[in-house]
């Protein structure tokens, strides 16, 4: 995964737009 592609995954993130199982994934690479 690109840099890019993680920074707008983190804008949509943030902005509570991703669906609840991408928000889990994405979790998952924020903690580790």
């Amino acid at each position: 995964m690109t840099h890019k592609t993680i920074r707008q995954q983190m804008d949509l993130y943030l902005h509570d737009e991703l669906p609840p199982e991408q928000r889990g994934e994405f979790e998952r690479h924020l903690h580790g």
